[in-house]
C-alpha cells in the first residue's frame, strides 16, 4: 500500500524531527527520512518498501495561503538509498559515499570525509498562486548531500539543517542558482564550505 505523500509530508513539515527507523517491513512500509522548509517551499524525503526494493522518494511542496500543496518529486531505487536491500536502514558511516560519475560531482572546498553531493531535481512552481500558468512560474527543487558521522549540521543561506541519523541531508531550493553550504561538527567548528551547483529542471 502506498502512503499519502501530501499528508505525510505535511505531518513531517509540522514535526520536523523524523524518528529513527531501524527497519522497513510488511507492517511498516515507509519511513520519514528528512525535511527542509525554505520559506514557502519545502522538500520531504521518505523511504518506501516496494516489491523486492526500497525506494527513496522526494516530494516538493509549495505553500498557498495556509495550506501546503504537492508540486512533484521523484524516486530512485539504485541501491544508494540508505538501505541494505532487505529493509534495514543503515546508520551513517564515518566517510560519506562519493559520487560514482566523476570528481566534478563532488562540491569543492569540503573534505570528502565530511560531505558528498547527492541528487538534485526541480519543477516549475506556481509562485503560491493557484491557476498560474505552469511555464511562467519559478523553479523550485531540492538537493541531497551525504555527510559523514562527524557532521552535526549544515548551513545553507540563513537556515541551519541538522544532519539526520542516516546522513542524507535534504535542501529545499528556490531558483536554479548555485548555493553555498557549510558543514559543522558538534562543537560548531566549521569543517568546510562549498558551492552546490545549480539545479537542473
Amino acid at each position: 500500500m502506498a502512503y499519502d505523500a501530501l499528508a505525510e509530508s505535511v505531518a513531517l513539515i509540522e514535526s520536523p524531527s523524523p524518528t529513527p527507523i531501524i527497519r522497513l517491513s510488511r507492517r511498516r512500509r515507509f519511513a520519514a527520512m528528512a525535511v527542509d522548509v525554505n520559506g514557502d517551499v519545502a522538500a520531504t524525503m521518505f523511504l518506501r518498501r516496494g516489491a523486492g526494493r526500497v525506494h527513496e522518494e522526494i516530494h516538493i511542496l509549495t505553500l498557498r495561503g495556509p495550506n501546503w500543496h504537492l508540486l512533484g518529486g521523484g524516486a530512485v531505487s539504485d541501491g544508494d538509498d540508505g538501505c541494505d536491500g532487505k529493509g534495514h536502514l543503515a546508520e551513517r558511516s564515518s566517510v560519506p559515499p562519493q559520487p560514482r560519475l566523476s570528481s566534478s560531482d563532488s562540491p569543492g572546498g569540503i573534505s570528502k570525509r565530511a560531505m558528498a553531493l547527492g541528487r538534485s531535481g526541480a519543477v516549475r512552481g506556481d509562485g503560491g498562486r493557484p491557476g498560474r500558468l505552469p511555464w511562467r512560474g519559478r523553479w523550485v527543487g531540492y538537493t541531497t548531500v551525504h555527510v559523514g558521522r562527524h557532521v552535526e549540521s549544515v548551513q545553507v543561506a540563513d537556515r541551519t539543517i541538522p544532519a539526520p541519523w542516516h546522513g542524507h541531508v535534504l535542501v529545499a531550493r528556490k531558483g536554479r542558482s548555485p548555493l553555498t553550504i557549510v558543514a559543522y561538527d558538534a562543537n560548531a567548528t566549521e569543517l568546510g564550505k562549498a558551492r552546490l551547483p545549480g539545479v537542473l529542471g
